[in-house]
């Protein structure tokens, strides 16, 4: 049970980084004038793709459907 939860600690810490580099992104653009509509696709399908790896919320995805978020490792 503690390698579980550990292993759910650490996918939630790379949720908060996710997060954080797609909402510094987004900033990032914003403060430069430069949020381009590429950049606005990209912040929107990052986002998807964090729903989908988040245990809280995992959102359907069609291209990562057959991929257990669970046992994704770096």
């Amino acid at each position: 049970m503690f390698k579980g939860l550990l292993k759910e600690s650490k996918r939630w810490h790379d949720l908060v980084m996710l997060r954080n580099y797609i909402d510094a992104v987004e900033t990032q653009a914003r403060n430069k004038n430069d949020l381009t509509e590429d950049r606005k696709k990209w912040i929107e399908w990052a986002r998807k793709k964090v729903e989908w790896y988040d245990p809280f919320i995992l959102a359907e995805d069609e291209l990562l459907s057959d991929i257990d978020p669970a046992k994704l490792s770096w």
